[in-house]
């Protein structure tokens, strides 16, 4: 019997319609990135919490928005778990912008070739910096912050890091640039995770395959990290099992099977 009747919606490539429990954070960075499509002069932006607590999503899903409805800014996210190297981050840019990469351009000369091909284009530069405490020289980010004085254009940017501190490895004459708006995502609790839950298994899951205890269950393990994405994935895993297992419908002994794989040594210590 099949359960899943939609893998992407378990997936990190997932974008909900609406992200509960995340209203206010949501709000405040669209207001911020909306200020950069009237010239107003939107802030930079520091996103930083623990993971699974929705970071990532609120802003790509913000950016995906202003892609549809603004015609001035031009976004650019850059996965920095991927793009951890200045070139890796400044192709990310030029791709963007659809400019080749000249490979015996030093990084201060690439840099300024595809900000001046920006500026041309009359465009409104938002770099978005995914972890970007994986960033390995984070001289790139001192270089974007003085983009303004070097070459008459601001560069915005939206940096997320689970690592709250991370501002304070920066120049200290940087420090107040970058991090000009603070956005911090708190831990979910018990009961908005099994809200989101609740959310992705009415799309995820075929009507009838699970109940209120599966969903709590799920919700209680993952609370304890308050992890959105531990939550999701143990949702996921417990339907798969239910499914190889040929069973009725998916049950907590599921849910149980699923936390011993995703999660052996927490779940002998920290039992729900």
């Amino acid at each position: 019997m099949d359960f899943i009747r939609n893998e992407l919606v378990f997936s990190n490539d997932y974008f909900p319609l609406e992200l509960v429990h995340r209203e206010r954070e949501i709000s405040e960075i669209a207001h911020t990135m909306k200020l950069l499509a009237g010239k107003k002069g939107g802030e930079n932006i520091f996103i930083t919490g623990p993971p699974g607590t929705g970071k990532s999503t609120s802003v790509r899903g913000v950016i995906s928005q202003l892609e549809n409805s603004s015609t001035t800014i031009l976004p650019v996210y850059v996965n920095c778990c991927i793009c951890k190297t200045n070139s890796a981050i400044l192709k990310a840019l030029a791709d963007k912008i659809e400019v080749p990469v000249i490979r015996n351009l030093g990084i201060d000369e690439m840099l300024k070739a595809l900000v001046l091909r920006i500026k041309v284009m009359g465009k409104q530069p938002l770099i978005v910096l995914d972890d970007v405490d994986l960033v390995e020289d984070r001289d790139i980010i001192h270089e974007f912050l003085r983009c303004h004085e070097q070459y008459g254009v601001r560069v915005a940017l939206v940096s997320i890091a689970n690592n709250k501190y991370f501002p304070y490895g920066l120049e200290h004459r940087m420090q107040s640039m970058f991090a000009q708006k603070t956005v911090v995502y708190e831990p979910y609790n018990t009961p908005q995770l099994k809200d989101i839950l609740r959310e992705r298994a009415k799309v995820g899951l075929f009507p009838g395959s699970y109940d209120e205890d599966v969903l709590g269950l799920c919700a209680a393990i993952a609370g304890k990290r308050g992890d959105a994405r531990l939550a999701i994935s143990l949702l996921h895993r417990s339907a798969a099992i239910a499914e190889q297992e040929g069973a009725a419908c998916i049950t907590v002994a599921q849910v149980r099977k699923a936390q011993e794989a995703s999660l052996p040594a927490a779940s002998k210590l920290n039992e729900v």
